[in-house]
């Protein structure tokens, strides 16, 4: 019995004892395992020169830069972290960067903690691309469904004969005054915009005041130069247009608004092909300016171009017409600031307004004819601006051919030599209603056996009377 009991003592502290060895060595094992789970290094190593993040331990985030040009919705990361630790997503799995992504980095001891990673710079799917250099190839712009497709950050020209084309809904900024389009002389500009995705050019958002941007200059006369619901906003400087047309230069405008302009709208120093429905508006100097009228000889009532600063259609020069010209009714008059001459046919739709500029006149040579045939309802206008007896020279017809003017206003004329609103100088012409009023001295004046048809005119403040008959040297109160 004794040594049973011993027997018992001595295994039950054996067992004891190995259970107690057992405890301590488990005890052991779990403390020895780490609980370290930090990113030491974050790197874009496939990037030159290598891109490494900075790491702030505390705010457990991470921010890396890389250039503008790189797209950052593939980039692969090579993450270093603590020993025996983990991190999901792993190293060297491409993540998309467009937004920040969410790294959890796992210890040896199972414990985890999360790292935010954002990656500044870059361009995704939804940048705006930059477009540099000059384009020599021809080249599509597309709306590529941002709200800013591309950004134009200098003056940047269309060469050689490549045709750009931008597609209906594109928006393109251009980033600074300095910024602007060139079409060069044997390049094209098309511009295929829709009424519900019109294309957009402006400046950008950090400056939404006028003259923001250069402008487009046009040097080519190529036809597939036509843009169609475009909206031109904020371009011009001081002394430029937001659209100037080189010489022998053409451009057709549908459906088309320009806007904010420091200077004037369109500047022609070519021509306008089709112009229709278009709106020019907030240009602080004129809608249109064009050195002689036969350069906008497509301009018609369809076009809105009120709301300027100077709301006339600008004439520059006084140089003759070289072909025959009908002039169209505008929505806004036609400011003749040097006068007008021609040799060849003027027709005057009904509805027009011709206003001069001080001591100019509108002389009908030899060759030319006049033909101001109004209506009643819609006469046709010939006066100034300043609106005072006397502030231009009036109109002077040398021509033989059946001149012909027709509900016509004649008035504010009288300086000059010829001292009269209408001086008619062995010519034919027809005067059918017509007014002349408000002359600084005589309202008609006939010389050289001039042949004279007329009814229904009236006079109004001649003060040296209504007509004087230079031959006779006399004046009546009718035209004889």
């Amino acid at each position: 019995m004794k040594n049973q009991i011993n027997f018992l003592v001595k295994n039950g502290c054996a067992f004891l004892v190995a259970s107690m060895l057992i405890l301590i060595t488990a005890c052991t094992k779990e403390s020895s395992e780490s609980s370290e789970k930090k990113i030491l290094s974050f790197q874009f190593q496939s990037l030159s020169p290598v891109v490494t993040g900075v790491i702030n331990e505390d705010a457990k985030t991470i921010t890396a830069t890389v250039p503008d040009e790189i797209n950052k919705e593939s980039l692969v990361p090579t993450i270093v972290v603590s020993k025996n630790a983990t991190v999901n997503p792993a190293s060297g799995v491409a993540q998309n960067f467009s937004n920040p992504v969410n790294y959890t980095v796992t210890a040896e001891d199972g414990s985890s903690v999360v790292y935010t990673v954002t990656v500044l710079g870059g361009t995704t799917a939804d940048s705006p691309e930059t477009i540099s250099g000059n384009i020599t190839e021809n080249r599509v712009l597309r709306n590529r469904n941002n709200n800013i497709d591309y950004i134009i950050s200098d003056w940047i020209s269309i060469e050689g004969n490549a045709l750009l084309t931008i597609e209906a809904g594109t928006k393109i900024v251009f980033a600074n005054t300095y910024a602007g389009l060139y079409v060069s002389e044997s390049a094209g500009l098309k511009i295929a915009g829709t009424a519900q995705n019109p294309v957009i050019l402006t400046g950008p958002a950090t400056n939404p005041n006028k003259g923001a941007w250069a402008g487009v200059e046009v040097g080519s006369n190529r036809g597939d130069n036509v843009w169609e619901y475009a909206i031109i906003e904020n371009a011009g400087q001081d002394n430029h247009a937001a659209i100037h047309l080189d010489i022998g230069a053409q451009l057709s405008m549908q459906h088309c608004r320009v806007s904010g302009s420091l200077g004037n709208g369109i500047e022609v120093g070519g021509s306008l092909g089709q112009f229709y429905a278009n709106q020019i508006t907030a240009c602080n100097n004129y809608p249109i300016s064009a050195d002689t009228p036969d350069q906008i000889s497509t301009l018609d009532s369809t076009s809105l171009l009120t709301g300027n600063g100077f709301n006339f259609i600008h004439i520059s020069s006084d140089w003759p017409l070289e072909t025959d010209l009908t002039l169209h009714k505008a929505s806004v008059p036609y400011f003749m600031e040097r006068g007008l001459a021609t040799e060849k046919v003027l027709t005057i739709e009904p509805g027009c307004e011709l206003d001069f500029g001080a001591l100019t006149e509108l002389n009908i040579y030899e060759t030319g004819k006049l033909i101001a045939e109004g209506t009643a309802a819609k006469p046709i206008k010939f006066t100034s601006q300043l609106k005072e007896s006397g502030s231009w020279n009036g109109i002077n017809i040398y021509s033989e051919l059946a001149n012909s003017l027709k509900y016509c206003i004649v008035e504010y004329a009288g300086a000059g030599n010829n001292k009269c609103l209408l001086d008619i100088s062995f010519a034919n012409v027809s005067l059918i209603n017509c007014q002349f009023n408000n002359s600084k001295h005589y309202g008609i004046v006939l010389r050289n056996f001039t042949t004279v048809t007329h009814s229904g005119c009236t006079f109004s403040n001649c003060p040296d009377g209504n007509v004087y008959n230079a031959d006779e040297e006399t004046t009546s109160a009718a035209l004889p």
